[in-house]
């Protein structure tokens, strides 16, 4: 749910989610140690872990992160195949149904 409060508060309550201090106000909502996440804020160590993220995804041909991984059993982002291609949600669908089916 943690992670739920994150997606709730920028899309249903149009927060600022890049502000610390939004952070900070969605972090006590769902019972975080304020100071530790503050902390971990000042020291730009979740920045730091999206930036090696965005570097390694590069070079597997995603193009932003995060990504969306489908019906995929290995985890490694080495195992990552992008899904290209579509231009509608049906699109997308049809070639989810592919995929699944494999």
């Amino acid at each position: 749910m943690r992670a739920h409060a994150i997606f709730e508060s920028f899309f249903d309550k149009n927060m600022e989610i890049s502000d610390q201090t939004e952070i900070l106000q969605i972090g006590a909502t769902v019972g975080l140690d304020i100071k530790n996440l503050n902390d971990a804020l000042d020291d730009a160590i979740f920045t730091k872990r999206v930036a090696a993220d965005e570097k390694e995804f590069a070079t597997l041909g995603f193009q932003a992160i995060p990504a969306m991984l489908i019906g995929e059993k290995d985890f490694s982002p080495r195992s990552f195949q992008p899904i290209t291609g579509y231009k509608t949600v049906e699109e997308l669908e049809t070639i989810i149904s592919q995929i699944l089916k494999k």
